[in-house]
């Protein structure tokens, strides 16, 4: 996930959990969510009005500010040390 995560220059903070009594040796309480947003603008209101394919209204997307989507966003949180790298994965995998 190394390449959804990072920007050049940043640097990561890659975690993995240790597991207890608490947390029944998963090394994780909680949740936290995966994100993908997008605002509409008028690229992709033309897109869409002209019925164009999902991968072509994907890059269209890209092309004006949709990041990466939730796999994005997984590799983003366990590069900032709020998930570990196997559960960012196990959770984009489904």
């Amino acid at each position: 996930l190394r390449y959804l995560a990072m920007e050049e220059g940043d640097e990561a903070t890659w975690r993995k959990g240790k597991g207890c009594n608490l947390c029944l040796n998963t090394g994780f309480m909680g949740r936290i969510g995966l994100y993908e947003v997008l605002t509409f603008d008028e690229a992709l209101r033309d897109a869409i009005s002209r019925g164009v394919s999902s991968l072509e209204l994907r890059r269209v997307a890209q092309e004006h500010g949709l990041l990466s989507g939730l796999a994005g966003d997984a590799g983003r949180k366990a590069a900032a040390g709020q998930t570990s790298a196997e559960e960012a994965a196990a959770a984009v995998m489904y």
